[in-house]
């Protein structure tokens, strides 16, 4: 069998096994045609395999723009597309969030302090004109009317609600107190006449009011939305005094009220009876 092949031709012929296959043509003339052809063949199947491969740096030329402007195009970092543009935003702490938090309670806390100096300023602004003029002082009598709840024998309720907890060992901890829930903003009173001696925040309270009657108890109103009292004011028994929250260690909002007798936490549910006041 003969086959043409660009020109040349040569014969196959069938071989013995094991020698291999050559081929012949027309002397040195067609070996170095079939050698060209060969060549041929091999550069347009790497130029066709190797199309699709970057070596280096594309040069364009686009008409009326200077080659150099191309050539300084190599000094530009390439972008990088072959991964998605991540943005990394810190996330604000816990602890930035809390420390807001606290900052806002403080500057609160310093603005019920500054208004119930008002209110003491304008309270005894109110009873020096009476007494000047000879008028019925209620909030001394502790009468009911203008802010203060009627009292027994010189006392009175702390506050109207449900009882929810008594004094005594809860949990293996000491609740110092009584504690009687109601919504928030009801009204805290006065056991008994006495002088504030503090009114402001305090720990695990949120805000507090203490107050030193005349017999040497001392009585502490905790967990407190507001308060209209201030330090060294006088108040007598029944005056409203501050209003109910649930601010410090409070799982909802409630009076917290102990009775410190020589430097003793007693009953206050006991104390009261002894002055004909029921709680609970």
């Amino acid at each position: 069998m003969t086959f043409l092949s660009f020109g040349s031709c040569y014969r196959r012929q069938r071989m013995p096994a094991g020698r291999h296959v050559s081929i012949e043509g027309h002397g040195l003339l067609g070996r170095t045609r079939v050698m060209l052809v060969v060549i041929a063949a091999a550069a347009v199947l790497a130029a066709s395999d190797t199309s699709h491969i970057r070596t280096g740096p594309a040069t364009a030329t686009v008409p009326g723009v200077a080659p150099a402007a191309f050539a300084r195009s190599a000094d530009v970092e390439p972008l990088d597309l072959d991964h998605d543009l991540q943005v990394h935003i810190q996330p604000r702490s816990n602890h930035s969030y809390l420390k807001q938090i606290d900052k806002g309670e403080r500057m609160r806390e310093q603005k019920v302090v500054e208004a119930a100096a008002r209110a003491t300023l304008a309270r005894a602004k109110a009873e020096a004109a009476a007494a000047i003029a000879g008028e019925w002082q209620p909030w001394l009598a502790g009468a009911g009317a203008n802010g203060t709840l009627a009292g027994i024998g010189g006392y009175s309720l702390p506050a109207k609600g449900a009882f929810t907890s008594g004094f005594g060992q809860r949990w293996g901890v000491l609740h110092a107190g009584i504690d009687i829930a109601g919504p928030i903003g009801t009204p805290i009173y006065a056991v008994s006449s006495g002088t504030v001696i503090d009114a402001g925040p305090a720990s695990g309270f949120g805000l507090w009011v203490r107050i030193k009657h005349d017999d040497g108890a001392i009585t502490v109103y905790g967990h407190l939305y507001d308060f209209f009292v201030s330090v060294g004011e006088r108040v007598p028994a029944g005056l409203q005094i501050a209003r109910m929250g649930n601010r410090g260690d409070s799982t909802g909002p409630h009076l917290h009220f102990e009775v410190i007798l020589a430097g003793q936490h007693v009953d206050p549910q006991s104390w009261l009876a002894l002055h004909g006041i029921q709680v609970g």
